[in-house]
């Protein structure tokens, strides 16, 4: 019989399955722990970087998590106990090279498409090491978190020196760092990219701090300074998850509700995936300037992006393999930037890139997420969160570009495949074998509340 302490917000975990991070796994991670502050950084880093010449700098991490996850595998094969999982992404990824490679006949463009999914693999295989951490990273989560809003709440008074920068790098065009505008209004990213990715960084950051803090003020003001971060980012679908994603958590431990977060996961992917294939038949009014700023960009990908994309698609009869990632978006945007056309959508995005594999990567992907909604550790709960927060940005952003949601999606994925399992994990058939945590810290659960009792078996 194992007690439950709900004031500490999670379960006593017994001796016998704590884990410690061994040299492999400090090894793997030390990529991630840079390349968090370089995301939260990267717009006035690259700024410096160029004007000092060292622009090829920004870069370095990536490499980090080639060379750890390339020493893993290789480990993993010495010991023959590579993940399942691994293998099927890797077989993607050597697809996704091959079909772009076939397709473009640019032998860049081909290693371009490994050089995209490497945020997906590396999540993949860093996944078991990333949960034995517990939250000892959350110093710097708040740090980075700090950071990220108040820079954005500063650039509406002040104007960064690094915004709108582009520089050259072997001969492509980079952006440095875009503030953007939307019907005159302007996207705020302070110290990030850009906008979009400031506010992923921020939702991430968020929904980890929410789930691991207790205290009551803390969490409110947390909640209430990120909530105004991402509005003044203009980026829509952030903002409805961000939304949605606090509802879900005030209400994760009513039982009726485990059956509805399970339904919008299916909702969601759906949506993502229709949308893109329904897109010409799709017809949007926007004579108000409500409806203008609420759907004028919905209605560019409907037009455009979503279609053209479809037609590209299936004129080079990519409708089974794909084009590979380096023959859409970003590749297209370095290497032929006249074919240039944003997908916006991370369901069509991951069709372009593996075909019918994509079915695949979703099918593992929900499974996680209906394992994740029944977990009983903060761990599970922060996951689902964060995972069902990229499946609704997804249907209008491509995401897996992006560092954060790409590796996010490679554990997601990871766990899934089901050879990883959380720390201390006790299941049960009904949502409140969620952690009660979020609640009590909002007020709406005391911290003599308990689970079926004192004790569960």
């Amino acid at each position: 019989m194992k007690s439950i302490d709900w004031k500490l917000g999670m379960m006593k975990r017994p001796s016998h399955r704590s884990a410690n991070l061994n040299f492999k796994d400090k090894f793997l991670l030390l990529p991630l722990v840079i390349m968090l502050p370089i995301c939260s950084f990267e717009g006035v880093l690259r700024y410096y970087l160029a004007l000092s010449g060292l622009e090829l700098l920004i870069y370095i991490p990536k490499i980090m998590m080639i060379v750890s996850f390339s020493l893993a595998i290789a480990d993993d094969l010495v010991r023959n106990r590579v993940s399942k999982g691994l293998w099927l992404l890797l077989l993607l990824l050597l697809v996704n090279c091959v079909v772009c490679w076939v397709y473009t006949r640019n032998i860049m463009q081909a290693a371009f498409s490994f050089w995209t999914m490497i945020p997906l693999l590396y999540g993949c295989e860093v996944f078991p090491a990333l949960i034995k951490i517990k939250q000892n990273g959350r110093m710097l989560i708040f740090v980075l978190w700090a950071f990220s809003v108040f820079s954005v709440l500063l650039q509406y008074f002040v104007t960064f020196p690094w915004i709108d920068f582009n520089y050259s790098l072997l001969g492509m065009k980079m952006q440095g760092s875009k503030i953007g505008s939307y019907l005159g209004f302007s996207r705020y990213s302070g110290l990030g990219i850009d906008s979009f990715n400031t506010s992923y960084l921020i939702i991430f950051f968020t929904i980890y701090l929410l789930v691991t803090i207790k205290n009551k003020k803390y969490s409110i003001g947390v909640w209430l300074s990120s909530f105004i971060a991402i509005a003044m980012t203009l980026a829509k679908a952030t903002i409805l998850a961000y939304f949605i994603v606090c509802i879900v958590l005030l209400f994760i431990n009513n039982r009726w509700f485990h059956k509805v977060i399970n339904g919008m996961v299916a909702i969601v992917i759906a949506f993502g995936i229709i949308f893109p294939i329904i897109s010409k038949f799709i017809t949007l009014n926007l004579d108000s300037y409500l409806y203008q700023f609420m759907f004028l960009g919905f209605n560019d990908r409907i037009i455009k992006s979503w279609p053209l994309n479809l037609d590209r698609l299936f004129r080079y009869s990519g409708w089974f393999f794909g084009l590979g990632a380096g023959g859409v978006t970003g590749g297209l945007s370095h290497f032929d930037p006249e074919r240039y056309i944003p997908v916006d959508n991370m369901y069509l995005y991951l069709y372009c890139c593996f075909g019918v594999g994509m079915f695949l990567l979703l099918w593992f992907i929900v499974k996680a997420m209906l394992t994740l909604s029944k977990e009983r550790n903060w761990q599970g709960t922060f996951l689902w969160l964060l995972g069902f927060a990229i499946l609704l940005i997804g249907i209008s952003q491509d995401m897996v570009s992006s560092f954060l949601p790409g590796f996010i999606i490679g554990c997601i994925f990871r766990y899934g495949v089901g050879d990883v399992k959380l720390p201390y994990p006790i299941r049960s058939s009904t949502c409140l074998a969620r952690s009660k945590a979020p609640l009590q810290k909002f007020g709406f659960l005391s911290n003599s509340s308990r689970l079926g009792g004192a004790e569960t078996s």
